[in-house]
Parts: C-alpha cells; sequence; structure tokens
C-alpha cells in the first residue's frame, strides 16, 4: 500500500542519512567506515531503481510533489558530496574516497544497466579526477582505474 511504502522510504531515509553522518564524522576509522559502505551497499540494493530503470517503474513509486523518492541516484549524489568533503578538507586523507569508489563498483556490478548509464555523469568526474591528478595516492589511482573497468 502507499503508506506502507511510503513509512518504508522514510525509514531507509533516515538510516542512510544517520550512515552518511558516520562517515562524514568518523572519517578516518577504517572498520567504521568499512561496515557503513557495506550497509549503504545493501540498501542501494532495495532502491527500486536498483533493478528496474526509474522510467519503468509504476506511477506510486515515482516523486509525488512534495515528497522525496529513495532512490540510487540520491545516494550516488551523496556519497559523491563526501568525496569532495574529503578532498577540500585534506586531500592526502583517501580513506573516505576509497571506500566510496569500492561502493561504486559493488553496485555497478549487479545494477540494470540504464540506471548505470543515467548516473554516470555524478561518478565519473570524481574517479577520472583521481586517475588524472600526478601527485595523487597511487593505491587511490588504481583502484579509480579498476572501478572504471568495472562500469
Amino acid at each position: 500500500s502507499g503508506g506502507e511504502s511510503d513509512h518504508w522510504n522514510n525509514v531507509l531515509f533516515e538510516f542512510c542519512e544517520k550512515l552518511f553522518e558516520q562517515l562524514k564524522i568518523h572519517h578516518n576509522n577504517e572498520e567504521l567506515i568499512e561496515q557503513s559502505v557495506k550497509n549503504l551497499v545493501f540498501i542501494a540494493k532495495q532502491t527500486p531503481d536498483y533493478n528496474v530503470p526509474q522510467s519503468d517503474q509504476p506511477k506510486q513509486l515515482k516523486k509525488a510533489s512534495g515528497k522525496r523518492t529513495f532512490c540510487l541516484s540520491w545516494m550516488i549524489r551523496r556519497l559523491i558530496r563526501l568525496c569532495r568533503m574529503e578532498l577540500v578538507k585534506n586531500a592526502k586523507l583517501s580513506l573516505l574516497r576509497s571506500f566510496v569508489f569500492k561502493w561504486i563498483a559493488a553496485v555497478a556490478l549487479q545494477c540494470n544497466d540504464t540506471t548505470l548509464r543515467n548516473n554516470l555523469h555524478t561518478f565519473l568526474p570524481p574517479l577520472y579526477r583521481e586517475l588524472t591528478i600526478a601527485n595523487n595516492d597511487e593505491n587511490l589511482k588504481i583502484l579509480s582505474t579498476s572501478v572504471c573497468e568495472i562500469v
């Protein structure tokens, strides 16, 4: 029913927001970041557009006026924003970016092609940036290359 799906939509939003906050606050706690990212991979697989492109979804899943719709593209945008924040605050730190790149790879492995193509413009710029910066962390560069190959 619509009310139940709205409830779960809000639950997933709130849970993701809490995980994003954990990533922001504990940006150098590798164990916590890894677990949060694993949880976010699982949640990404529950989004309506993970298996079915948004254009093919029933009308009730689409964004209603004033309501936010939980979807994969929203998660991608939020994680990329966290990558940019890490880069701005301390470019030498790359822990959060590396886990976000791993999240992108994990999601891209099974995500439907249409949704993946629709989100390329969001997650390719940070990957490309890491590949092209000359004095960058070599491990992050290798990871970026691997993620680009998967995508």
